[in-house]
């Protein structure tokens, strides 16, 4: 379940926004899309997320 959501536009393509949340258990998910056909979805543990915050 997720607690917080950024939505970011895309100016090259407005309808692919990226969208990060922050999930209960710490970790986040990015979807590139507006809840489409053609989304994508990557999920990250806390672990995984802390590492990518401190690249």
């Amino acid at each position: 379940m997720a607690m917080k959501e950024i939505r970011i536009e895309n100016p090259e393509e407005p309808n692919r926004p990226l969208l990060v949340r922050q999930l209960s258990n710490g970790g986040i998910e990015l979807r590139i899309g507006d809840r489409g056909i053609t989304d994508a979805t990557i999920t990250l543990i806390p672990k995984d997320f802390d590492q990518l915050r401190n690249f």
